[in-house]
């Protein structure tokens, strides 16, 4: 956990608190990510379907709300998921649980009064009360703690969770809703479930600057050090879920072959599930580049368009040969006729993914098209750095773990980042070694846009 707080000590610092960290609270997940799943690293269609309404029942450990707290109409809860064009076709569609589900801990009472679920899938929606948040520039962050299969009493793996931070605005605003989305990358989501999710306020001392912490980017300007967040523990709360059958996915076979920039990939099926699509695609061993996102996007008769999905985006095979990408989904829609799109793709130079830094001399080998070392500062014990890569979007530029010459393995200090002008400024710490060399792992690369998108027709 004192992991996961340096990363949400530096998403609070980073983004000058907005209302919402979703792009960056995505990349906080995939990283948490990498650590869950050890065999994946993180990085819709419609169709016409007949479904299944699922239902809850409540175990003794947990009660219904009974009025306790002001539970949201479903109109709330789809003004609040506008974000995902999957979440709220499934509103409209009534694919929804109304549990009304609190759970207490000490004076805080923490409900759940919504979920959405499907084979590989759990949303949960949690009403946090509204006026918990006392100081403007305060923030609530709600992170799930475990799950548990209730038939087993096994903890569960093989699943990543999603969330975003809320701000006192937010949370007026969305009557306290906040959620945490849950999706499993092997395996299925058991039939009875136990959640336990923590609560905590994120107290921003305004002032206070911890010199040494990381390095944070401010109107395109480097500055090293953060502001200091001081976390008041809520407590822990824990809820027991048991469904009926679930919504059946629909499984389409592709299997359409795609040479991309000079790179081969196959589509191989298409998952759809009222909660988003998964595109599973595999890329040929004899590609000379790495593979490590694709920008995709479906369109049917109606020219409705559905892009990827935020939150968790995707899974990728740590050696590199295949993919499961998530975009939106309008499970409930009649159209039978769709359209594929592959927009853009990010390639790394199979040569290129790691880049040795000589910490003294400022450089580092191989070079690597369109990155440049800017800066370098230096104290006893660590070292700032500043890379800046030519790129139309924001990403993760370097992998969660670095190593020194010997092979020894640390986890990095921190990383932020700001795209100005197509310029996206990456700053890190790390431990400066005796002999001034680390090994720098390459998470991701630029988006290529496509001049024309390559087009693969679906028939159902």
């Amino acid at each position: 956990m004192e992991r996961n707080k340096e990363w949400d000590n530096l998403l609070q610092e980073t983004n000058e608190f907005p209302v919402e960290l979703n792009k960056t609270i995505e990349k906080l997940n995939k990283r948490r990510m990498k650590r869950r799943i050890k065999s994946l690293s993180l990085t819709g269609l419609t169709t016409a379907a007949a479904f299944i309404f699922f239902v809850l029942l409540v175990n003794t450990n947990t009660v219904f709300a009974n009025g306790i707290m002001n539970v949201p109409v479903l109109k709330d809860l789809a003004a609040f998921v506008t974000f995902d064009k999957s979440l709220n076709s499934a509103i409209e569609n009534e694919y929804v649980q109304e549990v009304n589900l609190t759970a207490t801990n000490g004076s805080t009472t923490l409900g759940l009064p919504y979920v959405i679920a499907d084979e590989k899938n759990l949303v949960a929606f949690f009403q946090v009360p509204k006026d918990l948040i006392q100081n403007e520039n305060d923030w609530i962050q709600l992170s799930s703690i475990e799950m548990k299969d209730l038939s087993t009493g096994e903890k569960i793996e093989g699943y990543a969770d999603a969330t975003q931070s809320v701000s006192k605005e937010s949370l007026e605003q969305n009557n306290g809703l906040n959620y945490i989305h849950y999706k499993f990358a092997e395996g299925t989501l058991p039939k009875s479930v136990e959640i336990t999710v923590k609560l905590e306020i994120g107290h921003v001392q305004s002032g206070v600057v911890n010199e040494d912490d990381f390095i944070s980017t401010s109107n395109g300007e480097i500055q090293y050090g953060s502001s200091i967040t001081n976390y008041e523990d809520l407590g822990t709360f824990t809820y027991s879920l048991t469904f009926d059958d679930f919504a059946k996915s629909k499984v389409y076979d592709i299997n359409q072959e795609k040479i991309v920039n000079g790179q081969k990939l196959t589509i191989e099926k298409i998952t759809v599930l009222p909660t988003g699509t998964e595109v599973f695609i595999t890329f040929d061993k004899d590609n000379t580049a790495r593979i490590n996102g694709l920008e995709l996007e479906t369109i049917n008769r109606n020219n409705e368009v559905l892009k990827s999905a935020g939150g968790i985006s995707g899974f990728n095979d740590p050696d590199g040969y295949w993919t499961k990408i998530y975009i939106e989904s309008n499970y409930f829609n009649n159209s039978q006729d769709e359209t594929l799109l592959i927009k853009g793709i990010r390639l790394m130079n199979k040569d290129e993914e790691y880049i040795t830094v000589n910490l003294d001399d400022k450089t580092f080998e191989p070079q690597v098209d369109g990155m440049k070392l800017t800066e370098v500062i230096k104290n006893d014990t660590n070292a700032y750095l500043t890379f800046e890569t030519k790129a139309i979007d924001n990403f993760s530029v370097f992998y969660y773990e670095y190593k020194d010459s010997t092979g020894k393995k640390y986890q990095m200090n921190s990383e932020g980042g700001r795209n100005i002008n197509d310029i996206l400024t990456t700053s890190i710490k790390v431990a400066y070694p005796d002999d001034g060399i680390i090994i720098l792992k390459r998470s991701m690369s630029p988006m290529i846009e496509l001049p024309t998108p390559i087009e693969i027709p679906l028939h159902h």
